[in-house]
């Protein structure tokens, strides 16, 4: 709940998460991304994906010194129907909101998320 972004309004999220229900098909949560579902009235919901950690290590040895960069996690997630995905943001909705509004963020174990914030619609 304590993302940095502003606050969506309630009912406008309520709105999303009808409308997200009425969808059909598999929505897929690309990776290293949220892409915005829905939007309405400045508040915003995202489908998102894990996000791959990118960094390099530096080590020395005896005159040399080696650098090792990697990439760890990114990849895409394909959820069983819209549902799962208006499920999750109701948990967030029920979990998150307050008299301001409503923001946050939840993961799933499988690498999928859902965000809940304002947004420029």
């Amino acid at each position: 709940c304590n993302v940095d972004h502003d606050y969506a309004d309630k009912g406008a999220i309520e709105s999303g998460i009808s409308y997200i229900r009425g969808l059909s098909g598999q929505p897929t949560a690309e990776a290293n991304k949220c892409n915005r579902v829905s939007c309405s009235w400045g508040s915003g919901i995202y489908l998102c994906a894990d996000v791959s950690i990118t960094g390099n290590i530096v080590y020395s040895t005896y005159k040399r010194e080696w650098v090792i960069n990697y990439v760890i996690g990114g990849k895409d997630h394909t959820l069983q129907n819209w549902g799962v995905l208006a499920d999750a943001t109701q948990a967030v909705l029920d979990s998150c909101g307050n008299d301001s509004g409503v923001k946050g963020r939840l993961m799933h174990e499988k690498g999928w998320g859902v965000a809940v914030q304002g947004a420029p619609c």
